[in-house]
């Protein structure tokens, strides 16, 4: 049976409204032509844009709808596809309370679980007619697992579950770890999905995925509440729901996840370099199966993310060590450039030639040569996979001269359209592989992992 919510929204007056959390689809309810016309009138003053809407539920809950684009149907429907919204969690106070004033987030979630699993096991012994409950130690989180980043504090913490208890009285407690963050200022509505998005790329890459769910996500807001003979601070809980799309998510077993607990002083270079490129983790598999195939949009992808880590990492690579490749390039540039301020060119050539002096600009080498380069650089982490796929193929010879030339190849096959296109030979597959793997480490070099650290984390996951 379907999850629906009916309450009120904001839109200059009080409007019905109906939400299905199964589809995430938001519908406005117009009782009479009156209630129509002011949807209408309003929809007509967005002119296309997306919004927020906020408002509250028949039973005094109070809901933000975030980016919400409401379209008109036929015999006047008026709906809207929802990516998020937040809902509050408690209803026991006379009036709604906005979340103006949110300063904690916690996310709950197996990926956290999996980058750090507790400690140790937490056994919990309870006699009820005593009231003796013990508990085992499961480390310190505090000190040692937590980071900053964009002026919050991100703390991982043990969650304790208690299952039920058996004939003798004793019970196993499910642990889990959640991860805790807390600001010194309130966190806006913007920040809320831009901590989510922080958060959700971290662990999709630290679990090698392109895309992650948690469990929950929580807000907390503390108030003061007067009962007439003593205030006291009360916690308002929100909770964060995110639309994702209808596919078959998983996550790998715990060894193969990045393990954070040593390199907690990276995660702030890493989240920053993973909020800059959006494309790096479309290069990553949904789930396991995702892992095991190539295609075509797979294969450009990763030639794309090579190369713009590439360009960030050696931003004059061919330059540097070829002075006619330098001379070139300037030369060209300064051609370029005096074209886009020539005044007797008119504005669809500068725009032509300024599209040409940014290509020009980013141009460090052929893609041939830039894999090589790091064929060569990963040459003591990619050679047990290489001798493994050698012996199982069969094949005698695997150079990195090969390989580069084997992906260059494709890549401009496939993005020109040279000749027609074929399958995948077991040399494209295995160079791509084996950059799915460079990609991965030159993410954790950009990041400031060691070089030690990188081996022994590629070593142990399995990307290829």
């Amino acid at each position: 049976m379907s999850k629906i919510i009916h309450g009120f929204l904001k839109l200059g007056k009080k409007i019905p409204f109906c939400f299905n959390q199964d589809n995430n689809i938001l519908e406005l309810l117009a009782t009479d032509n009156n209630g129509k016309n002011i949807i209408e009138i309003y929809i007509k003053k967005l002119k296309g844009k997306k919004i927020d809407i906020d408002g509250e539920t028949l039973d005094k809950r109070y809901i933000r709808f975030f980016n919400v684009k409401i379209k008109t149907f036929d015999f006047k429907e008026f709906k809207a596809f929802i990516p998020a919204y937040l809902i509050g969690m408690n209803n026991n106070f006379e009036k709604v309370i906005k979340p103006t004033d949110v300063k904690e987030i916690i996310f709950f979630g197996e990926c956290i679980t999996r980058v750090l699993p507790p400690k140790e096991s937490v056994k919990k012994n309870i006699n009820y007619k005593k009231k003796i409950y013990s508990l085992t130690h499961f480390g310190d989180y505090d000190s040692h697992h937590s980071f900053e980043f964009e002026n919050k504090k991100y703390k991982f913490l043990p969650k304790i579950i208690l299952s039920k208890c058996d004939e003798d009285g004793k019970s196993k407690m499910e642990v889990t770890t959640c991860l805790f963050v807390s600001s010194d200022k309130k966190i806006t509505f913007k920040g809320i999905i831009d901590t989510y998005k922080e958060v959700q790329k971290l662990f999709s890459f630290l679990c090698y995925r392109s895309h992650v769910s948690f469990q929950n996500i929580i807000l907390n807001q503390r108030v003061l509440v007067d009962y007439g003979n003593q205030v006291r601070e009360e916690i308002i809980k929100y909770k964060l729901f995110v639309a994702e799309e209808d596919r078959e998510y998983d996550l790998p077993l715990c060894d193969n996840v990045l393990n954070i607990s040593e390199h907690m002083h990276n995660i702030p270079f890493l989240i920053k370099n993973l909020l800059m490129d959006d494309y790096i983790l479309s290069t990553m598999p949904i789930n396991k199966n995702d892992l095991i195939y190539v295609d075509t949009n797979k294969f450009l992808a990763m030639s794309t993310s090579f190369e713009a880590l590439f360009l960030k990492k050696h931003k004059k690579y061919k330059s540097s060590k070829n002075k006619d490749y330098y001379l070139a390039k300037k030369k060209t540039l300064l051609y370029l450039k005096k074209q886009i301020d020539d005044e007797k060119n008119n504005r669809k050539m500068k725009k032509y030639f300024k599209s040409f002096y940014n290509e020009v600009m980013q141009l460090e080498g052929r893609l041939e040569e830039k894999l090589k380069f790091y064929y060569e650089k990963y040459e003591n982490i990619l050679k047990d996979d290489i001798n493994r796929y050698k012996e199982y193929h069969n094949i005698d010879i695997i150079t990195k001269e090969l390989l580069s030339q084997a992906f260059s190849s494709k890549r401009n096959v496939l993005s020109h359209g040279l000749k027609k296109i074929e399958n995948f030979s077991l040399l494209e597959i295995l160079s791509y592989c084996l950059l799915r793997k460079i990609v991965y480490g030159m993410i954790l070099e950009n990041s400031n992992f060691e070089p030690d650290d990188i081996k022994m984390i590629l070593d142990t996951m399995k990307i290829l």
